[in-house]
């Protein structure tokens, strides 16, 4: 009788290995999918800082260009 029971115990531990390699498994695929994520935003954070440098940078030429201005009116 206890021969019987062995292979259905045996088929429930390996079913329930199977779902916990299941969800191993589909946390892995999240896991991924939260990295790519996170990097295609540090990717347009890095576009947003070369552009917003770029106009600081042309901001401060024009500033400079009116200061030189104002200097040689007032000189």
């Amino acid at each position: 009788m206890k021969c019987l029971f062995c292979p259905i115990s045996s088929l429930r531990t390996t079913k329930v290995q199977q779902r916990e390699l299941q969800d191993k498994s589909d946390s892995l695929v999240d896991l991924a999918k939260l990295q790519t994520n996170v990097f295609e935003g540090v990717a347009d954070i890095s576009l947003r800082q070369d552009y917003f440098q770029q106009h600081l940078e042309g901001i401060e030429r024009h500033l400079l260009e009116i200061r030189v201005s104002l200097l040689t009116c007032f000189l």
